[in-house]
Order: C-alpha cells, then structure tokens, then sequence
C-alpha cells in the first residue's frame, strides 16, 4: 500500500473532516479513504462498486423542531384510505 501526505488543507475542511470522523467513530484516515474511494467508484474489498444514492448524509441532521415539523407534514400521508383498499 502507497503513503500519501496531503498538503495545505484549509481550517474548514480539516474540522469538517475531523466532525465527520468523529461522528461515524472513525479515524481521520479512514474517513478521507472512504470520502476518496466513494467520490471516485474505486472497488472496494469485494471487488464491487458501492455507489449511494441513500439519504445517510442526512442522519441526525434534524434538531426536534424540525422533526415534529416534518412528522406533522407526514401524518395525512399515512393514514389508508378504506374505500381504495376494499
């Protein structure tokens, strides 16, 4: 396996990097091979090409409010129609 040093990396992407880290329990390498080899479809392990197109990025990303909010919305949405379903 390659070593590779990266240079110049800007305050804000460092901590965002490092939250990202953080938050999945990860190191800070592992989290920017994972960033690297998802923004490039490089294979991984298995062989495959894990491509996303999920909602992760916005797990726990809700504050309460926002939630209640959104389930509010959501509620007549579901409730089941009797007369469609008999």
């Amino acid at each position: 396996m390659k070593t590779l040093v990266l240079k110049n990396i800007d305050e804000s992407l460092y901590q965002r990097l490092k939250n990202l880290a953080q938050s999945s329990s990860k190191s800070l390498n592992q989290t920017a091979l994972e960033l690297l080899k998802k923004s490039l479809n490089v294979e991984d392990d298995n062989g495959t090409v894990q491509i996303h197109s999920d909602l992760d990025h916005l797990f726990g990303s809700w504050n309460e409010a926002e939630y209640q909010e959104i389930s509010r919305k959501l509620e007549k949405n579901r409730k089941i129609d009797d007369e469609l379903w008999n």
